[in-house]
């Protein structure tokens, strides 16, 4: 019985084997048909396609793959674009050597995420300078050692377009940092994420230098102060969003035009209507597109309809999107809060003047965690586009 067991068995798997190389053998002649297909293409429809391809994939998919296609890799004048965010170090090791390292001339983009690639000695991070073609660079993950040591030697890249930064530790002064970006010739848009801390000491920048820089995002908090001696060195700015402004103590001496200035997102973090208004007043004025999201602020006059409409038709006369959320913690002494909330609705949001713009708002109340909550937002905000 256990004979005949084992003779089923051997037999199974002997279908198996012959199975699995009866696929091996259709895979290996339909790619031998694939690999004869596209040798009949020219080199230059073949540049096309690696154009259209992660230049990653184009280097394990043909580098090896024979002499012909070894050499149209190597020799391609294709526009390298790099990205180093998932990786294992063995590939990165040959990717390195085969591509990367005999090619700087050709890489236009460059993105790393991958904290360890930072501290490799051979990591290309550490020949930036000698990449002078290169347009776009993405450093996720990096610590504020590597990064103070990288910025000073960017400046060299001629044409160094687009640069975005996402720290992993504190920064506590990130002035040093501004100074460095401000010092790029070529740049045109900026992203910086720096990791939130509550006791950041940044000075105030102090150099006589402007930055070409058109797109500004800043994904980390800021206070007034900070920003606008950030924005006084950014001439012809046309885009800003800013993740978390702050108000400030002390009033910044406004000495800048933006005179470029059209769109614009902010979220205002413990900031009152008045700082905000003087913002706009300072640096809003060309504004067309405005979204603005307001949190964790006590003055009431952001709910204010009139005060709004005053401001808009005084100072921003061209604005076309208003795009508005705010939300507001009502603090009540009596036990029926929902009452309280439901007699406190937003001012004047529904006049002639909002109408005509074809601007609409709702807003909504609810109750969470003991607190009663009020939140005014658009509807609809891109109608009058």
């Amino acid at each position: 019985m256990e004979r005949i067991k084992r003779q089923r068995n051997n037999s199974v798997n002997n279908y198996d084997n012959n199975k699995k190389q009866k696929i091996q053998v259709e895979t290996n002649c339909l790619l031998k048909e694939f690999v004869a297909c596209f040798e009949i293409l020219s080199n230059e429809l073949i540049y096309e396609i690696f154009d259209l391809l992660d230049f990653h994939d184009v280097y394990q998919a043909f580098y090896s793959l024979n002499a012909r296609f070894h050499n149209l890799v190597v020799n391609s004048t294709v526009p390298i674009e790099v990205n180093l965010s998932s990786i294992s170090k063995s590939t990165f090791q040959r990717y390195n050597k085969d591509v990367i390292l005999p090619n700087k001339y050709r890489i236009h983009s460059l993105h790393l995420s991958n904290p360890c690639l930072y501290d490799d000695i051979s990591s290309p991070i550490h020949i930036l300078s000698q990449f002078l073609r290169l347009e776009t660079l993405s450093l996720n993950n990096i610590e504020s050692k590597h990064l103070e040591d990288l910025l000073p030697r960017l400046v060299s890249l001629p044409c160094l377009s687009s640069l975005s930064i996402t720290s992993i530790n504190i920064i506590r002064d990130r002035t040093p940092i501004y100074y460095q970006i401000i010092r790029l010739p070529a740049l045109k848009y900026c992203s910086l994420s720096f990791k939130r801390s509550f006791c950041v000491n940044s000075s105030l920048l102090t150099i006589d230098k402007y930055s070409p820089i058109e797109h500004l995002i800043i994904k980390h908090s800021i206070s007034i102060n900070q920003l606008y001696s950030l924005l006084s060195h950014v001439p012809q700015l046309r885009r800003l969003y800013v993740s978390d402004i702050s108000g400030s103590s002390t009033k910044y001496m406004k000495t800048f035009v933006l005179a470029y200035l059209t769109h614009i997102s902010l979220n205002l973090n413990s900031m009152d209507f008045n700082e905000f208004e003087e913002m706009t007043i300072d640096i809003f004025n060309q504004a067309k597109v405005l979204h603005i999201s307001i949190s964790h602020s006590y003055d009431r006059m952001f709910s204010n309809a009139d005060k709004w409409e005053q401001l808009i038709l005084s100072h921003m006369p061209n604005l076309l999107i208003f795009d508005i959320q705010y939300r507001n913690i009502i603090y009540t002494n009596n036990h029926n809060g929902n009452q309280e909330i439901s007699n406190t609705p937003f001012d004047n949001f529904t006049s002639s003047f909002w109408n005509k713009r074809q601007w609409f708002f709702t807003q909504q109340y609810f109750r969470k965690q003991d607190r009663n909550h009020a939140i005014l937002y658009s509807t609809d905000p891109y109608r009058s586009e």
